[in-house]
């Protein structure tokens, strides 16, 4: 996945238990968490990613997340099977 002026690549994504997902920035000023606050990218709610950043699904379900410096408006969801 990247995110690239002000919008997250892409937004809605599947992918099944154990996998990982990488958000890099291509351009702007923003980073990744979860709206649940259990992952967030190191730089999450202060500054810009300066390098990718990684997380893996564990458990199956829905998992809304967004940018931690622009918040709602900038938001994506990975839906995570079995």
């Amino acid at each position: 996945m990247y995110i690239q002026a002000g919008v997250f690549f892409p937004a809605t994504l599947t992918i099944s238990v154990g996998e990982t997902v990488t958000w890099t920035l291509i351009s702007g000023f923003h980073s990744v968490e979860s709206d649940d606050g259990t992952w967030a990218s190191p730089s999450a709610s202060s500054q810009a990613l300066t390098e990718p950043f990684s997380h893996t699904f564990d458990t199956a379900g829905e998992f809304d997340y967004q940018c931690g410096i622009h918040g709602s408006s900038m938001s994506g969801t990975i839906t995570v099977t079995e």
